[in-house]
Order: C-alpha cells, then structure tokens, then sequence
C-alpha cells in the first residue's frame, strides 16, 4: 500500500484492519512483487497513468485485479499522460471487495 502522501492517510487507515502496510518506494516493484506473489495488494491514490501499462500487463497476467476504488477494471481507461489515477491491485476478488469496502 501506497501512502506516500500524506493527505491520503485517512483511505490507509480504513483499510488496516489485519496486516502490515509497506512503501517499497517503487510502483515498478510494487506491481512485480504483487505479480510474484510476495505481497497480497498494492493502492495508490497518486498513481500516474504512464506507471500503468506495465504493471497492468504483470498483475492480470499473474491472474491478479487492477481497478479503480470502485472496483472497475481498468482495461477501457482511456490514456492520459497527465492524469493521476486512483488505484487498486489485488491477488484476490474476495482481497479487493474487503479493502474497498473499508474505504
């Protein structure tokens, strides 16, 4: 989980109920770990779109979810090199139902 900023700390709060929240300082890693298997979820409310292509491909590949937090698949988000998004990557439906439902 993302908190790298700070005005987004009250969403990280609703969201640990079980477990640790880790910042690898990477959204490259983030998704590679998520990917692998290593860590459970990845959110990130300051996501830039140009960091998601990759990471998309990795986790959906790996037979994870990536959504925005209203659990919408991210596969017709239309590209804007700009835009900072919204975003959650789960391993499991059941995973991604629990964190947005605490948000």
């Amino acid at each position: 989980i993302n908190a790298s900023h700070y005005e987004n700390v009250s969403v990280f709060k609703h969201v640990l109920r079980k477990g640790d929240m880790r910042d690898f300082g990477s959204t490259a890693l983030h998704y590679a770990l998520l990917a692998e298997g290593v860590i459970d979820a990845y959110l990130d409310v300051y996501n830039h779109q140009e960091e998601l292509p990759a990471g998309y491909l990795l986790i959906k590949e790996a037979g994870g979810l990536v959504t925005d937090l209203k659990g919408r698949d991210l596969a017709g988000l239309k590209y804007d090199f700009n835009k900072r998004i919204k975003i959650a990557c789960t391993s499991t439906r059941g995973l991604l139902n629990e964190i947005l439902g605490n948000i």
